[in-house]
């Protein structure tokens, strides 16, 4: 399972290829991290927001799970929307 980035970066003070170059970079580093390897682990069964949300903060640091926001679909997480802060 791979985690897909999408976003305009119209609030981000950079030319869209600094935007974009700095969004893959994010997706990477989700993509290699323990994140990615739970909700992997959980396809087909049930993940709870707090355990989402726990694991953005054991791999991102204290309080990044709070910046995290779930959207479901027929059960099925279908999108994930990370709000970051400050200069990426």
């Amino acid at each position: 399972m791979k985690i897909r980035v999408f976003g305009v970066g119209t609030c981000a003070a950079a030319t869209p290829e600094t935007y974009f170059t700095a969004a893959l970079a994010l997706l990477d580093e989700l993509n290699a991290s323990p994140v990615r390897d739970l909700v992997a682990a959980r396809v087909g069964r049930e993940l709870s927001a707090s355990e989402l949300r726990a694991a953005f903060g054991q791999a991102f640091g204290p309080g990044t799970g709070t910046r995290v926001e779930i959207a479901c679909e027929h059960d099925l997480i279908a999108e994930l929307h990370l709000h970051l802060r400050g200069t990426i």
